[in-house]
């Protein structure tokens, strides 16, 4: 399985849509590859992420269209991460990313979308 965790400055990118970059890890490497995103388009985003061989991204808020975009294409989001990459990597192989710690402020349904402002966020 690969898994990519989008990320800003060492930690979770707050919002996937706008990202840059993301942290590639094999099941069971230690360390991810860094692959940065061509064009912010959500599509191309999609089809980079495809083209990689991405099975599962980590990332913090998502907007609905974009996991929908994801999910259709067979991409699995887990959303709404907050943390250090190389923590939540170990925190995913450990089964422990579903714990308090690593859930955004403001969102304590993880999984079933977070609503702030009258904007959907899956």
């Amino acid at each position: 399985m690969r898994v990519a965790i989008s990320e800003w400055n060492g930690v979770v990118a707050p919002v996937f849509d706008a990202s840059q970059k993301v942290r590639i890890f094999d099941e069971g490497s230690g360390h991810g590859e860094v692959r940065e995103f061509s064009s912010p388009l959500p599509s191309a985003k999609v089809y980079e992420l495809l083209g990689w061989g991405v099975d599962l991204l980590i990332c913090g808020a998502i907007s609905r269209p974009l996991a929908e975009m994801l999910e259709s294409a067979g991409v699995r989001t887990v959303s709404f991460v907050r943390g250090e990459v190389e923590e939540v990597w170990e925190a995913w192989n450990q089964g422990r990313l579903a714990t308090g710690s690593f859930t955004m402020p403001g969102c304590r349904r993880r999984g079933k979308g977070c609503r702030r402002r009258g904007w959907m966020w899956h």
